[in-house]
């Protein structure tokens, strides 16, 4: 049953506000009010709290700042929703145990047992919608009413035993079509086991690899060595003295060869051409000096006495500098107005005593300055460099340099003349150094090349004692080989039956190896027999599964149909005062009233027609969940005599139903009401526990 309901919402078209806090009681309750005041928004917002947005009358947009808290109970256990459009959780007693609006959605379904076009149908008849259950299509029933008493689930476990019962079937009968039973392996003519072949293989393989050894060594060949040879029979010890000496003299030759290197190379020119060409550098350098003076010391622009005349014209610029600064002084000063005495209207200058200061200071100017100055041709820092070049000009260094020709640079330089000078005094000792150096080249060419021969001879002598060490080696070698050539022999007749014992030792790991595939194949033939007949008796158990099912359906069915039809028929009966007695539901859940299609009868036929069967859905259905029905404006198209007598009826189910909550314009007798008033700028009070803030 429902408890508390908290709301509060916004329209932001019109800023028109719905906002409340209602107590639910046991029993009958009435909302009652005027049109407009928010009724059956209190119907909305109790099916929002339960089942979020998808409750909503209008789109999202219509409630932006939308914010409920609804307190109920179900089997006995109490519950709390708060919610927003965004935001959502539940709390069982104090204990919250789902946040988020999709969780929520799916914890509510879980409470409930059902979602909200259920409790539309059985819980609540919204306004303008007491025939919709009436309206559905038979088929839209019947799903409505298995899903509320899980015959959807025993229909779908049915389907599931039955597709089980046929998986199982197929799979037995797949696996006895793939079923052959295994042949047993005929065992091989002289079978000995592979593991005692194996053991005279590896003898013989140790032998084999033996003989494979020997034959590798055997291949390789090698030739006696040769006795080497020499042209020179003189012994290496006497050559290298001869050697040692022509080295000596050949060093001396070198020796001579760099000292006469070492001088300096005869001069082309003689003194006194050398002597005219250094004269001809220093006249070279002192021209080069008046070139850099000139070149940091230019010509002045200006003579002394124009650049003294241009020094006092910047002089005169600086005074009317000064001047023209003043005269915008005494133009501030006088912009900033006049005080006026309010007495006698005397007028003074904010600013007089600067202004003052400023026209004496205006008027010695004025006799200073004579006319507006000229601008000099050159700046300051201009006046000064030219000042600094006069100065410069007039010195001891330009009187030198002045008078200095221009010069050409010297064809040689001045490391080449020194050079030259050097060379003249040591032409004796060239020639004296060359007498020598021609001398010994004479004697050297006259000899052999002794190094050489001492070179050729010693290799020999190496290559003959090498030679010694060879034959020993060659000799020992051969006789070895000859050796290894009886050793091979002998064991190429003894490994000559390896072939044939090798191939009895795959023929018999082959047979070992199908036989134990064999008795594999065969254990595994046996289980698989063992499992198509395991899956046969599983698809019987599977197939008696979905006989029970169905029976169970027909049971549940045969019990639900006739309780619904006798509590419906009963409500009609008190609704009409006994014009109307019979609601009949088939199988198929076709509906008829006293035997007439419900679609037939008239306005408030249906509606009394549609309301008997919608709690009658909900005693059989519901009620042990959500023991409530709410209606919004039931008795719209009642006249007053059926509307008191369906008032009555709802009053009597009050009994036996926790709750019952009509909206409605008419004046029922209720166990208590919540009557809401039009919408003012003060907060509106309800009756009884319903109080509404900003109610609209």
């Amino acid at each position: 049953m429902l408890k508390h309901l908290e709301y509060f919402n916004e329209f932001p078209t019109t800023g028109r506000k719905l906002s409340g806090a209602v107590e639910f009681e046991r029993g009958l309750g009435a909302i009652t009010g005027p049109n407009e005041a928010g009724k059956s928004f209190i119907i909305e917002m109790i099916r929002f709290s339960l089942f979020g947005t998808s409750a909503l009358r209008g789109s999202s947009d219509d409630y932006p700042k939308l914010k409920t808290s609804l307190s109920f109970a179900s089997k006995g256990v109490d519950y709390r929703v708060d919610r927003t459009l965004r935001n959502a959780k539940v709390y069982r007693g104090e204990t919250e145990i789902a946040v988020g609006v999709t969780p929520v959605n799916i914890k509510i379904v879980e409470i409930l047992g059902f979602g909200l076009t259920v409790f539309d149908t059985t819980c609540v008849a919204n306004q303008g919608d007491i025939e919709k259950l009436g309206s559905m299509k038979p088929t839209e029933r019947k799903k409505m009413v298995d899903s509320v008493i899980g015959l959807g689930v025993i229909d779908e476990i049915a389907k599931w035993a039955g597709d089980e019962a046929n998986g199982l079937s197929r799979e037995a009968d797949a696996l006895s079509r793939n079923l052959a039973k295994p042949i047993e392996p005929f065992i091989p003519k002289n079978y000995t086991p592979a593991t005692d072949l194996q053991i005279e293989v590896d003898e013989l393989q140790v032998k084999k690899s033996e003989l494979d050894r020997l034959e590798g060594y055997l291949t390789v060949t090698k030739l006696e060595p040769l006795r080497p040879t020499c042209r020179i029979d003189m012994d290496a010890s006497v050559l290298k003295g001869f050697a040692d000496d022509q080295d000596s003299r050949k060093g001396e030759i070198a020796a001579l060869e760099t000292q006469i290197a070492a001088l300096p190379t005869s001069s082309p020119y003689s003194s006194l051409q050398i002597e005219k060409m250094l004269a001809d550098h220093e006249a070279y350098d002192l021209w080069l000096e008046r070139e850099r003076f000139e070149r940091t010391h230019p010509a002045p622009r200006f003579s002394v006495e124009k650049l003294d005349e241009m020094g006092r014209q910047w002089g005169d610029l600086e005074l009317w500098h000064e001047f023209e600064a003043a005269e915008k002084r005494f133009e501030e000063l006088s912009a900033r107005g006049h005080h006026e005495c309010p007495a006698c209207q005397h007028k003074w200058a904010v600013a007089g005593a600067e202004i003052e200061s400023c026209e004496q200071q205006l008027s010695a100017l004025r006799d200073r300055i004579k006319c507006a100055p000229v601008l000099p041709e050159l700046t300051r820092n201009g006046i000064i460099g030219d000042r600094a070049l006069h100065e410069a000009r007039s010195g001891e260094d330009w009187s030198r340099l002045s008078a200095i020709p221009k010069v050409d640079r010297p064809a040689a330089s001045r490391q080449e003349i020194a050079r030259w000078q050097a060379s003249l005094g040591v032409a004796e000792d060239r020639k004296l150094l060359q007498d020598q150096l021609a001398g010994a080249q004479k004697k050297l060419q006259q000899q052999p090349d002794y190094r050489a021969m001492f070179n050729e001879r010693e290799r020999f002598e190496i290559d003959l004692e090498r030679y010694h060490d060879q034959i020993v080696i060659f000799r020992e070698w051969e006789a070895d080989r000859n050796l290894k050539l009886a050793q091979a022999a002998l064991l190429r007749e003894q490994v000559q039956g390896l072939n044939r014992l090798q191939d009895r030792l795959v023929e018999a790991r082959n047979y070992e190896r199908d036989l134990s595939t064999w008795v594999v194949a065969a254990q595994s033939y046996e289980l698989q027999l063992q499992e198509v007949e395991d899956l046969r008796t599983r698809s019987e158990d599977w197939k008696k599964a979905r006989t029970s099912l169905t029976t169970l359906r027909s049971l549940v069915k045969q019990h639900l149909v006739p309780s619904l039809n006798r509590v419906a028929s009963h409500l009609l009966n008190g609704m009409t005062g006994g014009q109307r007695s019979s609601i009949v539901v088939d199988d198929e859940f076709d509906i008829t009233v006293d035997g007439q299609p419900l679609n037939t009868l008239s306005g408030s036929g249906k509606a009394v027609a549609n309301l008997s069967l919608r709690l009658a859905l909900g005693r059989v259905l519901t009620d042990n969940v959500m023991s409530i029905f709410i209606g919004d404006e039931i008795d719209a198209s009642m006249d007053d005599d059926r509307a008191t007598k369906t008032s009555d009826i709802l009053r009597n189910l009050a009994e036996s139903l926790s709750q019952i909550l009509i909206v409605t314009h008419k004046c029922p007798s209720a166990d208590y009401h919540i009557a809401l008033e039009p919408c003012n700028d003060n907060q509106s009070d309800c009756q009884r526990r319903a109080s509404s803030g900003d109610v609209g």
